[in-house]
């Protein structure tokens, strides 16, 4: 399985079955398509060339009935700096893994984009060398029912820009993660409390980081720099990141991607600079965002965030018009032709796909530039200041 998501040696064919069944849909189920769909060019990193591998390890510290050991069994995907120039790496998802993750991707986009989107190829290789030096780690965690592998654009691009990146597949709330025994594991509700089981997952993944970098005979050992680690996420895992950020010592930063706080992450105060990313409302216009203001789910997350930023050294808000909440995934390269407009719905804004995804990693570079001592020199306000899609909203102690 070159250059594929290859968390354990599952038996694939069960995995597919068992997949078919927790998605609960089938190709009848989606409106009719647009045609044949072209397979999108994918952004070619800037910088560093892009090393891949596959992690795995168990969380000793919390029970679990579903898994052999009785442990939390937790993935991933390590992105790393690699010394080699940008490659060709190949589709994301090999065969298999592809074949287990098309029934959900045809209930978003529709059957021919979601063949299209498995043949994207992408950049990162297996294995490659890594480049010289110490790198800061971001730990990335995925939306709800999304593998990580939908990220592929901001990955790599902050990989290439000289950050390593530990992308969580957490069981129950990625799609399609077997479990050591070759089972995959099962559903958990979307509640409260998943909140704060993925913050723990995040913690998991930030005490795992020494480890990595001590294993022997790995390409990115004695790479990363777990004095300076950030984390980030999309949608749970945005909101699930700023949680574990006020939890777990050594976590530097935090950023969240469009992620809604319920639970215990709307009532977490961190200590650590703080970034969210949000879109517009889709009841009301792009611009101007003063129109947004009495919407109400702004007027909600106005309040949250108020809260979740008090203790906050700096925390910065930056509101996107053009972008929905689906716009932070590779899906937003396609164009608007490729998806039903029925799927497309409130997913994707209006923004060019590209120029989202672009603007995103450039904000996440600069707030981690700026938090961890990374590599970059333009700061998030010069980087809101070269989009007039956005703008930014100071709190915590950089607001008084």
């Amino acid at each position: 399985m070159h250059r594929s998501l290859r968390f354990a040696a599952p038996l694939l064919i069960a995995t597919l079955l068992c997949w078919t069944a927790l998605a609960g849909c089938t190709e009848q189920s989606v409106p009719e398509d647009v045609g044949p769909v072209a397979t999108p060019a994918t952004p070619v990193p800037q910088g560093h060339g892009v090393g891949r591998a596959s992690v795995a390890w168990t969380d000793a510290t919390r029970a679990e009935d579903d898994t052999v050991s009785g442990k939390r069994e937790l993935r991933g995907l390590l992105f790393y700096p690699a010394a080699q120039a940008v490659a060709d790496g190949g589709p994301a998802l090999d065969a298999a893994w592809a074949d287990a993750y098309r029934p959900s991707l045809v209930r978003r986009i529709g059957p021919a984009a979601a063949d299209a989107f498995l043949k994207m190829r992408w950049h990162a290789a297996d294995g490659a060398a890594a480049a010289d030096g110490r790198f800061p780690v971001l730990v990335f965690a995925h939306g709800y029912h999304q593998p990580p592998t939908s990220y592929m654009a901001l990955v790599e691009s902050l990989v290439a820009r000289g950050y390593a990146v530990l992308a969580i597949a957490a069981p129950g709330f990625a799609e399609v993660v077997p479990l050591a025994d070759g089972r995959i594991a099962p559903n958990l509700p979307l509640d409260d409390d998943g909140y704060a089981k993925f913050a723990q997952d995040i913690a998991s993944a930030v005490a795992e980081l020494p480890k990595l970098d001590a294993a022997a005979g790995q390409p990115y050992a004695g790479h990363l720099d777990t004095a300076r680690v950030g984390v980030f996420g999309h949608s749970l895992g945005g909101a699930a990141a700023v949680l574990a950020s006020a939890r777990t010592p050594g976590i530097r930063a935090a950023a969240n991607l469009d992620g809604d706080y319920a639970g215990a992450a709307a009532k977490a105060q961190p200590r650590v600079p703080l970034l969210y990313i949000t879109t517009q409302p889709p009841s009301r216009e792009a611009a101007p965002k003063a129109s947004w203001d009495d919407e109400k789910n702004e007027v909600r997350r106005t309040g949250v965030w108020r809260h979740l930023a008090a203790a906050s050294p700096r925390a910065s808000w930056v509101r996107v018009g053009g972008m929905f909440h689906a716009n932070f995934q590779d899906e937003a390269l396609f164009p608007a032709s490729a998806i039903p407009k029925k799927l497309r719905g409130t997913r994707f804004g209006s923004i060019d796909g590209v120029r989202g995804l672009e603007l995103t990693s450039r904000l996440l570079a600069a707030f981690f530039a700026e938090t961890l001592g990374g590599p970059g020199a333009e700061g998030v306000d010069q980087v809101v200041d070269a989009y007039p899609e956005a703008d930014l909203r100071l709190s915590g102690a950089a607001s008084r």
